[in-house]
């Protein structure tokens, strides 16, 4: 395939966000909504797909010290500048908190889950004495398709970007890690902002103890560990320092891929931290980072951005897989093997909402991404036509697509019931 393209895609599905993709959406919905309003917005309607909903339920917001979809819908009422799109929860700041607040306790923002709906999906009405305005994001995270004031429709985008429409998908995965392979590997250089921004994220959550996981970790990684156990450790403490100071809120941004912070967590700090452990050189650090990116974004195009199986355990731990084969010296054949048998493994496990109980998934599919490659290395792993997974990786990807657009539909209908549940005491 052409680099170029591949390239094209990777930077078009990587991008800076502050705080859990799907609050920052709902945070940017509202601020455009409540700027078309053209005057103070007296109440805000929210109405979620079941995955947006499901996320944002429970996630800390920054800038705010609370948490969930009405918190992120007051932050983008009080600052309604929606050019910061999916970074406006970074300039909410102590000034705003109290307003924040005053919109929760007034009970002036409701929140639906619209059951029909599906993927990406959020409409935010604001309501005022001007009357209404509402925008729709749809089909990515920071993607505005719909803005209407009193009815009528102001701005319409119905189709995204060219880059986002380009699709890997067209390929066979073997031909597009071959691509990375024989392209110049300065040209994924744009892929580093990601290691140093999140490793950044991950430094902060260590150093303001927002992680006590990562601090648990450490502990254990400190009783004796060595060789294999050392690299799955480090890659465990930064990824869920990292994700546990993400999702309870901290201040700071990160460097998704497609759409998920916690996504660019697992992809960026798994390959970056096993690099570090082997020495690897910068070229071999760039070519892992992008065959990583790149199938990270080839699952997300078969399974879909948001699904009811973790997908920081599939998607970017698989292609984390495939990256640790890389840097451990092996091939295509050994990169099937760790990619099928990370797939085998978690296929099944859940995406319950963003909070911290994700650290604990995050950190936990990347130290197996990185197990899974050394018993690769050695003709270990999950052999084909094994329950779901097929006969080849591809086979076994559009079995996971299929798993998440029809086999666990009740299985999100059940998750945000037994949430709220919890929420309400019931």
């Amino acid at each position: 395939m052409d680099a170029s393209t591949l390239t094209r895609i990777l930077q078009a599905e990587i991008q800076r966000a502050t705080g859990c993709t799907e609050a920052a959406s709902i945070a940017y919905a509202t601020a455009r909504a409540v700027q078309e309003l053209g005057g103070p917005a007296e109440s805000i309607e929210v109405a979620l797909s079941p995955n947006m909903y499901k996320n944002a339920i429970l996630v800390g917001i920054p800038g705010t010290g609370l948490r969930g979809a009405r918190a992120a819908a007051a932050a983008g009422a009080v600052y309604p500048h929606p050019e910061h799109r999916l970074e406006i929860l970074e300039h909410i700041t102590a000034a705003h908190r109290a307003e924040v607040q005053t919109w929760l306790d007034g009970d002036r923002i409701q929140v639906t889950c619209l059951e029909d709906a599906e993927g990406v999906y959020a409409r935010v009405t604001a309501s005022g004495p001007s009357g209404k305005a509402s925008a729709v994001i749809a089909g990515a995270h920071d993607h505005l398709a719909e803005v209407r004031r009193g009815g009528q429709v102001v701005f319409q985008d119905a189709a995204q970007t060219a880059e986002c429409q380009l699709s890997l998908l067209q390929y066979p995965l073997r031909q597009v890690i071959q691509a990375v392979l024989d392209e110049d590997p300065e040209t994924f250089s744009f892929l580093l902002d990601g290691v140093q921004l999140n490793r950044a994220m991950a430094e902060e959550g260590l150093r303001h103890g927002a992680s006590r996981l990562s601090q648990g970790i450490g502990s254990i990684a400190g009783s004796g560990a060595s060789g294999l156990s050392t690299a799955m450790f480090e890659v465990q403490r930064l990824t869920s320092a990292a994700s546990e100071a993400r999702m309870t809120g901290l201040d700071r941004p990160v460097m998704a891929i497609t759409g998920s912070g916690n996504h660019g967590i697992t992809h960026f700090l798994g390959v970056y931290a096993l690099a570090e452990h082997l020495g690897a050189s910068r070229e071999q650090l760039l070519r892992a980072l992008a065959i990583s990116a790149a199938i990270t974004v080839y699952i997300k195009e078969i399974t879909g951005k948001m699904t009811a199986f973790c997908g920081c355990a599939i998607a970017p731990a698989t292609g984390l897989a495939a990256a640790a084969v890389h840097l451990l010296g092996g091939g295509w054949e050994q990169m099937t093997l760790a990619m099928q048998t990370v797939v085998g493994t978690f296929a099944g496990l859940l995406c319950d909402g963003a909070k911290e109980s994700c650290a604990y998934k995050v950190s936990t599919a990347a130290g197996a991404a990185v197990e899974f490659a050394h018993l690769a290395m050695q003709g270990v792993g999950i052999p084909p036509v094994n329950g779901i997974v097929g006969p080849e990786i591809e086979a076994t990807l559009r079995s996971l697509g299929e798993l998440n657009r029809q086999g666990m539909r009740e299985t999100d209908r059940v998750v945000i019931r037994l949430i709220e549940q919890h929420l309400t005491g019931a």
